[in-house]
């Protein structure tokens, strides 16, 4: 799993599948990895509507609580992970 250290990109001390890595994200890092400068960009009340892992790419569609007016609350693509395993 990877969060955000700064202003950059920074792998987090666990190591998950995709597909837990995937259901994980929306929740942010966690105590340790906060007290250890890692933030998240994925807005507060996030939450995974689906998840499918086809040839080791995992697509999830996500929701989040409206910050902006009803039609903007779309599925957003986040990324995928190489094999079936993430860092």
């Amino acid at each position: 799993m990877y969060f955000l250290h700064g202003d950059k990109v920074s792998p987090a001390p666990r190591t998950v599948t995709a597909t837990a890595a995937l259901q994980a994200l929306p929740a942010g890092p966690d105590r340790y990895e906060r007290t250890h400068g890692r933030t998240t960009a994925i807005p507060s009340g996030t939450r995974l509507r689906s998840l499918v892992v086809r040839n080791h790419v995992a697509t999830a569609a996500i929701d989040r609580e409206p910050l902006t007016p009803a039609h903007d609350k779309q599925p957003r693509r986040i990324g995928s992970a190489p094999g079936p395993f993430v860092r």
